[in-house]
């Protein structure tokens, strides 16, 4: 561990060194990453997307694979009983601005418990988070669940609030 910070160190100084002699000879760095692509017109939903009503928004809402169990890397963030990662897609289909909210994608297994998302890191990324989605806009991430090591999977659900389940998907 000490060589790794000693080299650690010894990299960030010569990083620091280039860059302070790139500005003393006048040269410009560009530090940013590439400039974004130009827009495009939205993405479709995916194929095996359900029709979801919440509230006044209208979702297409897909499930595209499931990891059971995931892996995580982060030692500070270990499973109660096994991670799974579900690969959610979510199209905003209605004429409006939607607010799409993460807690409403739940996994229920063959007992009719429910789970909620939990804590991503070191997991899987792009996680999905809470966002606020424009009309034909799609986003696609992991959500982390943590289920007890002999739960069985019955189906992935999107939960609208005041109203029943929407079976997406079954593993």
């Amino acid at each position: 561990m000490h060589m790794i910070a000693r080299h650690l160190r010894v990299f960030t100084a010569a990083a620091a060194g280039l860059i302070a002699g790139a500005m003393f000879a006048g040269l410009a760095l560009r530090v940013s990453a590439q400039d974004p692509p130009p827009p495009c017109a939205p993405a479709p939903p995916a194929p095996n997307a359900v029709t979801v009503r919440d509230q006044s928004s209208t979702f297409a809402v897909a499930v595209l694979g499931f990891q059971d169990p995931a892996i995580g890397t982060n030692q500070f963030n270990r499973p109660m009983g096994r991670f799974v990662v579900v690969d959610w897609s979510v199209t905003n289909t209605g004429t409006e601005d939607a607010d799409l909210n993460v807690l409403r994608l739940v996994l229920r297994t063959t007992d009719q418990r429910i789970y909620r998302a939990d804590n991503p890191a070191g997991v899987a990324t792009p996680t999905l988070s809470v966002a606020t989605l424009a009309p034909g806009e799609t986003v696609r991430g992991y959500v982390v669940y943590d289920l007890p090591t002999d739960a069985t999977i019955e189906a992935a659900l999107y939960q609208p609030l005041g109203a029943g389940s929407v079976v997406i998907a079954s593993p």
